[in-house]
Parts: C-alpha cells; sequence; structure tokens
C-alpha cells in the first residue's frame, strides 16, 4: 500500500474509511429528506416554484442548509454523512424537467461538507 503522502484526497479519504470501519461500527447521517422537510423550505429556496422540493438542487441553492445539515449529524455524533444526491438521476430530476442534468448534479458536491467528521470545515 502506497504511504499516505503518496495518495490523492479521494484515495486518502477512502483509505481512512476502511481503517475507521476495521475499528468499529461507523454511524451514517440521519434521514435526509426529514430533517430538509422540518425547515419549511419556500419555493425560493430551491431556485424558483418549477424547482420546489428538488432537494438535489439545495446543494447549489441554499449550500448553508446542507452545511448545517451536516454539522448538525457530526454533532449528534455521525461519523459519516452523505452527499446530497440521492435523486440525482434522470427519472427523479425529469420530474423538474432536469433530466439531463443528473451528471452534472453530484459534481458541485465535492468541496460540501461531507466525508468524515474530521474532512469538514467547521
Amino acid at each position: 500500500m502506497p504511504d499516505r503522502a503518496s495518495l490523492s484526497k479521494k484515495d486518502s479519504t477512502v483509505s481512512d474509511y476502511l481503517d475507521l470501519v476495521r475499528e468499529r461500527v461507523v454511524v451514517y447521517d440521519g434521514a435526509t429528506g426529514t430533517y430538509l422537510q422540518r425547515l419549511d423550505l419556500t419555493a425560493d429556496d430551491f431556485g424558483g416554484e418549477a424547482l420546489e422540493g428538488c432537494t438535489d438542487l439545495l446543494v447549489a441553492t441554499r449550500p448553508d442548509l446542507i452545511a448545517q445539515m451536516h454539522r448538525d449529524y457530526f454533532e449528534a455524533g455521525a461519523d459519516v454523512v452523505e452527499t446530497n444526491s440521492f435523486g440525482a438521476f434522470a427519472i427523479p430530476l425529469g420530474e423538474y424537467d432536469l433530466q439531463d442534468r443528473p451528471r452534472a448534479q453530484p459534481e458541485g458536491r465535492a468541496d460540501r461538507p461531507c466525508g468524515r467528521r474530521r474532512h469538514v470545515d467547521p
């Protein structure tokens, strides 16, 4: 196995994750949809009335909410949070006439708070 200095950021994150799994049970974040629904978001939060309810867009339209959600899950004891891309594929995005964008949706998420607790900017 290569030394840590020669690993890419992605490889290093995977390696860190595997090390953690070897140590103990890993706790993942909670229900993203439930968390977001309790916020009583408006059409403006999603980018307009036609996009209301498309939670995958919140990473672009309200990254502050996604970052806060991740911080809250870490504070509650989660070791890992996932990206907000549950419906980032053609069928659910088609409900918002965004079916041609599924691959583009997750790309902006790389710099968002996700991953193990120590990989998240406070």
